[in-house]
């Protein structure tokens, strides 16, 4: 990897660029009129000033969208209007990207926040964090509220529930930092079902990261005509004796036989990889399979191999996001790194040449058998040592 000095200077450059952007475009309330495209101005003189902190923060969002997609690309974005082409979804003559779409598909403890979030740092892409978790609180299909999510269509219980804003609810939304670049200066347009889906069709990218599917479920998606050729799903799994390693850290999930049971965890995995292999036989282009232990001890080379599945560029965001997340960079130390893994047991910073192999050191040996002899056969299947 290239060293941290110059990614802190690309860094230092593009926050030079926002700031210098923000303070020549941002439209005064005297002149903001003039400044909207006609499209959005059109439409707050339809429906009257209340819809000004709306069409505000889609403009802020595709603007910040254009500036982060332009400095990837070592472009200079014009400085003179931010707001010149962009126009509301479903103009007649407005031209969206067309969208990738990523699922990542694995279960508690497994590395998957960490993954989500590399990924999410390349520029353009719109990441809904445990969109299932919705179904802890509420009744109705995982399959349609997927395809629901990835055609920009939110419902409004939905957004309450994973902006914390009901009983049982978390506050995901803010796992998606470009939503609360829209929505800042109004917080409430973060859980607005019209906010959300029309900023989200600007982006080329949808990101999906859930640990409460499985694989056979997504293929019963697959008979029923979806998913289509464009989605691209990364299966992520992990040596069992670190993902029980991991979750003894959690208090909830010792009792939840869906997250404590070792005996479910391998039987549930043995499945899921026989089925993602026969998938990836049959469709190489749409399934990935991915180890977590690959990733964290080659995260630079293993990050290039899916990153060209997807059809992504590893570019300088990506590599800052390395850099300062996996101790690949000198400036980042491990001590630092283990402080922050200690201190939050979802932190996506990970000291990436031990901690693979963490369980040798917090599973005793009686632990490390037992595990073994449950999980023995999917251990081998992913040629983990027994």
């Amino acid at each position: 990897m290239k060293s941290a000095t110059k990614y802190a200077v690309a860094i230092c450059g593009v926050l030079f660029v926002l700031t210098l952007i923000v303070a020549v475009g941002r439209p005064s309330s005297r002149n903001a009129a003039h400044s909207i495209p006609a499209g959005l101005n059109n439409l707050m003189k339809e429906n009257g000033t209340q819809e000004e902190s709306f069409v505000y923060g889609i403009t802020q969002g595709v603007r910040a969208l254009r500036i982060e997609q332009a400095m990837a690309e070592r472009r200079i974005p014009p400085l003179s209007n931010p707001f010149v082409d962009v126009k509301v979804a479903g103009d007649d003559n407005e031209t969206l990207p067309a969208m990738k779409r990523i699922l990542i598909v694995s279960t508690w403890r497994t590395g998957s926040s960490f993954l989500g979030e590399l990924i999410q740092s390349v520029p353009g892409v719109f990441y809904s964090y445990e969109p299932l978790h919705f179904f802890d609180r509420h009744r109705g299909s995982k399959a349609d509220l997927i395809r629901s999510v990835f055609q920009c269509r939110f419902p409004s219980d939905y957004l309450q529930h994973v902006s914390g804003l009901t009983e049982g609810g978390q506050d995901f939304m803010r796992r998606n930092r470009r939503v609360w670049e829209a929505c800042g200066h109004d917080p409430a347009l973060c859980h607005q079902p019209e906010f959300v889906g029309r900023l989200c069709t600007y982006f080329p990218v949808q990101l999906i990261k859930v640990v409460r599917l499985r694989v056979k479920e997504l293929l019963a998606m697959m008979e029923d005509g979806e998913p289509p050729q464009q989605w691209k799903i990364i299966y992520l799994a992990r040596d069992p004796r670190g993902v029980m390693a991991s979750r003894a850290n959690l208090t909830w999930c010792r009792p939840d036989p869906a997250c404590g049971n070792v005996h479910r965890l391998c039987a549930d995995v043995r499945e899921d990889v026989e089925l993602t292999n026969r998938m990836k036989t049959q469709f190489p282009d749409r399934f990935y399979l991915l180890k977590f232990e690959d990733l964290t001890s080659n995260v630079e080379t293993e990050t290039e191999n899916l990153f060209r599945f997807l059809g992504l560029a590893v570019t300088v965001p990506v590599k800052v996001f390395l850099s300062t997340h996996t101790g690949s960079s000198p400036s980042v130390s491990i001590n630092k790194l283990a402080v922050r893994r200690k201190n939050d047991p979802f932190s996506t910073s990970r000291q990436s040449k031990s901690v693979a192999n963490e369980w040798r050191s917090k599973l005793s040996s009686t632990e490390v058998a037992a595990i073994t002899n449950v999980c023995s056969s999917v251990m081998k299947m992913l040629d983990y040592s027994v």
